[in-house]
């Protein structure tokens, strides 16, 4: 037997961690099974999860587009928002997505250097310089943006191709016995540590990732990835932080890496019951919106438009018109039946003309799309949410709780890890929504953060997200301005009333001096002349 002792080793799993899987095994069987029988909203619902994981993958590397852009990407149309330069990193990335759906079921498919090569040949082709399909030739290192502070040294570029042979050789037979996630999540932090290339070393671990789970045939691999869930604020950086305390700040393959396989499986598992949730969702508003297209005598067809709107989504003609197989006649006549029954709303003129849901239709779909909670499989059930408390610039003390919540722990840029366990909230000012404002330094525990320029704050529980964006504001306690944060860089973007483009208390500004996260709340005062990281 090979000894692997190269990489990073396969940890035993605990107790909790073969339950979780046990637990996962029985949903991906369940998924199997559901999206079995053919069905117009499975195909909407797997462009939609596609469009998701795009999204995901390339806003932990800074890359932002719309869920909308992501789906034109997805569908082959052109982007309505985002930029030249960032389209071409989107695509590229759709690119090797739809390589891995089509490896899946390859029968000729082996494990190979030039293959996760090719991979990333595809994501980076758009830029030369950074060496697409070549692997680094000299030293690389990754600084904090804000901090300047170095949190990783990759091992040499002449170990480089020993460790990806070490990597390919596993991957291809190595500790076959291991379960199918943990030998993913393996594989994703092996590539992730050995950074064998210029840039691209995030969203390709992600993706081999994705592709270990789609060798496997259970699932479809827009059903099984995470890459969805990794982009959401709150879980990029506890997944940075898995990565950083496992991984260490150089290539340290003796490390413990039980801790990122209970991340990677929790992670699994949210994202599961969310694609669960998804579909469950679907079933009954396409039975809500089937019934009433044919009480009002609309073709059945329309049903799908309606479907795309009331979810979030844009509706295109020719998109809609592909899904149903109709001539431009036959798509431009429904739709513009449903913007005459008040259930679209018409945007844009031309070619770049879009349809919304109406507020009819938003209030047709409610009972259908109402959210569960998702639950983290590592908690017991019934256990309070964590609450958390961090003093930071000015002495103004924030904490995040639902009411008689318990202080746990935050993670801050530059503020060490504090666990303190069993203190209940004292003194809470302005307390709706959870959220306990103290205007004066309080000593928790004896401890509490000293860091005057706290940059970044996340915390360990759901942060709400408004209406599937990436952004959620709420109004600061005593002020009827509105405060936004964008979940996924957890930052704030407004000051006073400066913000922009404001929504329903969701603000977009350009300065940054607080924070407001709704839903818990946290609310965080940064130090002058912060930036967005």
């Amino acid at each position: 037997m090979q000894d692997w002792r190269m990489l990073y080793q396969t940890p035993a799993l605990a107790d909790d961690d073969q339950r979780v899987l046990g637990e996962l095994d029985t949903m991906r069987d369940n998924l199997r099974y559901q999206i079995a029988e053919p069905h117009r909203r499975t195909g909407q619902l797997r462009r939609t999860l596609i469009a998701h994981a795009i999204q995901g993958s390339n806003s932990i590397e800074g890359y932002q587009v719309s869920l909308d852009d992501a789906a034109a990407a997805v569908a082959g149309d052109e982007p309505v928002e985002t930029n030249p330069q960032t389209w071409e990193v989107i695509t590229g990335y759709r690119d090797a997505l739809t390589y891995v759906q089509q490896l899946a079921r390859s029968r000729e498919f082996t494990w190979q250097h030039m293959l996760i090569n090719a991979l990333h040949f595809m994501m980076l082709r758009h830029d030369l310089s950074k060496w697409p399909g070549r692997f680094r030739p000299g030293d690389i290192y990754i600084d904090e943006a804000h901090t300047g502070r170095r949190v990783y040294t990759g091992p040499d570029a002449d170990n480089v191709p020993p460790l990806i042979s070490e990597l390919i050789d596993w991957l291809a037979d190595g500790e076959p016995e291991t379960p199918l996630l943990v030998r993913a999540s393996m594989a994703h932090l092996n590539l992730a540590k050995i950074h064998p290339w210029r840039d691209g070393n995030g969203r390709m671990s992600r993706c081999l990732h994705t592709l270990v789970l789609a060798r496997d045939g259970v699932l479809a691999p827009e059903y099984s990835s995470i890459e969805e869930w990794l982009g959401v604020g709150r879980n990029t950086y506890a997944y940075y932080d898995a990565l950083g305390e496992v991984g260490g700040p150089t290539w340290q393959p003796d490390n413990d890496t039980s801790k990122w396989i209970r991340f990677c499986l929790s992670a699994h598992h949210q994202q599961a019951q969310l694609v669960r949730q998804r579909l469950d969702q679907a079933a009954h508003l396409w039975e809500l919106l089937d019934t009433w297209v044919r009480r009002n005598g609309l073709p059945e067809r329309v049903v799908s438009a309606l479907h795309l709107a009331a979810t979030g989504g844009r509706v295109r003609r020719t998109v809609y018109q592909r899904d149903e197989n109709l001539t431009d006649d036959q798509a431009t006549r429904d739709l513009r039946a449903l913007v005459r029954a008040d259930m679209l709303e018409q945007h844009g003129e031309t070619r770049g003309r879009f349809y919304l849901t109406s507020p009819e239709l938003r209030e047709l779909a409610a009972p259908a799309l109402r959210p569960k909670e998702i639950i983290d499989p590592y908690r017991r059930r019934g256990q309070a949410p964590a609450t958390a408390v961090v003093t930071v610039s000015g002495g103004l003390v924030v904490a995040a709780s639902s009411p008689g919540g318990r202080l746990n722990d935050v993670r801050a840029a530059g503020v060490r890890r504090r666990e303190v366990a069993g203190v209940r909230l004292r003194q809470c000012r302005h307390a709706g929504r959870g959220a306990c404002v103290y205007q004066q330094r309080q000593h928790v525990g004896g401890d509490q953060a000293r860091d005057p320029d706290l940059a970044k704050l996340t915390v360990n529980w759901p942060i709400a997200d408004a209406a599937g964006s990436h952004r959620v504001a709420a109004p600061h306690a005593g002020s009827s301005a509105a405060r936004s944060v964008s979940t996924a860089r957890v930052t704030a973007r407004s000051r006073g009333n400066g913000g922009r483009n404001c929504q329903r208390g969701a603000c977009d500004g350009d300065e940054m001096d607080r924070m407001v996260v709704i839903g818990p709340v946290v609310v965080a005062r940064l130090g002058p002349g912060t930036r967005r990281p």
